[in-house]
C-alpha cells in the first residue's frame, strides 16, 4: 500500500526538498515582496499562528519559475513507495 506524501512542510523540510537550507528560506521570507530590489522571491508560504508552512504545490511552482536552477525541470521527489 503506498504511503501518502505530505502536502505541507515546515521550513527545514521544504528547504531540504528544494536543495536549500532553512536559513536561506528564512531570508527569502524576510525579503517579502521586494521586487524593486531585483532579489529573487521565495516560495509562497502560510502562517498558522507562529508556525510557517509551505505547500508542496507552491514549492513545485516556485521551482518551475526558476530559470537558472536545473532542479526546476524535475518535480519534487514523491514519497510513494
Amino acid at each position: 500500500m503506498p504511503t501518502l506524501s505530505p502536502k505541507a512542510f515546515n521550513t527545514r523540510d521544504a528547504a531540504a526538498l528544494c536543495g536549500s537550507s532553512a536559513s536561506h528560506f528564512a531570508k527569502l521570507r524576510q525579503r517579502g515582496d521586494m521586487r524593486r530590489s531585483g532579489l529573487p522571491e521565495g516560495p509562497r508560504f502560510r502562517r498558522i499562528g507562529r508556525k510557517v508552512i509551505y505547500l508542496r504545490a507552491d514549492l513545485e511552482a516556485w521551482l518551475a519559475s526558476l530559470t537558472d536552477n536545473t532542479a526546476a525541470t524535475s518535480p519534487l521527489p514523491s514519497e510513494e513507495g
